[in-house]
């Protein structure tokens, strides 16, 4: 078969929907080989079959699309089933050099039920994106491909979860775990993967155009009077207009403020207003709530208005206060008994702000992780 009619056979090979277990993945016990050839069991696991033929050929094939497989790769895919079955995840039944057979039932799990049914989190990729990462050039990344794909699902299951997480898509589909706010920290710890690493690999999922990260490039001061960069924001790159979006969102909460020059402290009034905001969003969803916080939420709606009103760039960002009409408790004395602040309510974690250019590859948080710049704090000069 010539290169181009293989090019064209592939554009029509169908990606597969792929269901791993958050408890396997993040094993720091397992190694990278058995993470990889985990993904491969569950992709060609059933429901009605529990013993499964293999080889070493087949699971290269796979992921590369080729039977051109070396000697030293075969010792991987060898080596990542020892490594599951020393989990006792699965059960060798028989083998004849570099063909198995093995008993898969103790990783199947049933992925039409909810999490809560599992009591267990599950993570779902498409073979695409893995075998995309296992057929990216030498040239372009000599590095442990098995170790990247454990990185890659890792971050992928960091993607949140759940009703306020689900977006209409373009194709009249609503769909959640699409964007993620992972610290860099937090993936390194579920990844086992050191945090210098994990910046180079961001660089590489992005080139290979499996990831988009949105940078905010900002900082934020936290109570302790350390600086840290706020988070990326991490999604698949096909929803790049929205990963985006929710990245500057993220930005305009958490970061550095440039209308008003200054930093965000984490103190606890700000820690309030913003789950005051938060709060606001989950009642317009249906979230029950006492009166007492109902009426609270209604005071953060009317100071946020005011603080706002007359402002063109919050006209469409203004609470909605005739929400608040269904509720006979809420009247003029609940304002009343609101005392004033003393000084100014800005509620500015609901400003979406107008993204920074880059000036960099790097974020803030990405560059804070670096050797030279990490623990970096902030001294009072009296």
């Amino acid at each position: 078969m010539t290169n181009g009619s293989k090019e064209e056979y592939e554009e029509y090979r169908l990606p597969q929907k792929i269901f791993l277990l958050n408890s396997v993945i993040r094993d720091k016990t397992i190694s990278d080989n058995g993470i990889l050839v985990y993904c491969y069991l569950k992709a060609i696991q059933r429901v009605d079959v529990n013993y499964y033929p293999m080889s070493v050929e087949l699971m290269d094939y796979f992921f590369r699309h080729t039977f051109d497989i070396e000697t030293r790769d075969k010792k991987k895919y060898v080596d990542g089933l020892n490594d599951l079955e020393e989990h006792n995840l699965i059960k060798k039944i028989s083998e004849k050099k570099f063909n198995f057979e093995y008993d898969l039932q103790k990783i199947y799990f049933d992925p039409t039920k909810s999490n809560k049914e599992n009591e267990q989190f599950f993570t779902v990729v498409y073979s695409d994106e893995l075998c995309s990462i296992m057929q990216i050039e030498d040239d372009n990344f000599s590095g442990s491909k098995a170790k990247l794909v454990r990185y890659f699902v890792n971050v992928v299951s960091t993607f949140m979860k759940g009703k306020r997480w689900t977006f209409d898509l373009l194709n009249d589909t609503k769909k959640d775990g699409i964007v993620g706010f992972s610290s860099i920290q937090n993936l390194s710890d579920i990844s086992n993967i050191n945090k210098d690493t994990i910046v180079t690999y961001n660089k590489i999922l992005e080139k290979e155009k499996l990831l988009y990260i949105y940078r905010a490039n900002e900082l934020i001061l936290r109570s302790d009077r350390t600086l840290d960069g706020i988070t990326n924001t991490y999604g698949r790159y096909r929803y790049k207009k929205l990963i985006k979006s929710k990245g500057e969102q993220h930005k305009s909460e958490y970061g550095y403020d440039k209308e008003k020059d200054n930093v965000k402290f984490k103190t606890k009034k700000t820690a309030e207003r913003k789950s005051l905001g938060a709060k606001y969003y989950y009642l317009l969803e249906g979230q029950d709530y006492d009166e007492q916080t109902i009426i609270e939420i209604y005071r953060y709606a009317v100071e946020y208005n005011k603080r706002h009103e007359g402002d063109s760039f919050y006209k469409d960002k203004l609470k909605d206060l005739e929400f608040f009409e269904q509720f006979p408790f809420i009247t003029e004395d609940c304002l009343k008994e609101n005392p004033k602040p003393k000084r100014e309510f800005p509620i500015d974690n609901d400003n979406w702000g107008v993204p920074n250019s880059m000036e960099t590859d790097f974020s803030v948080e990405e560059m804070l992780d670096m050797p030279t710049l990490n623990n970096v704090e902030i001294n009072d000069s009296g």
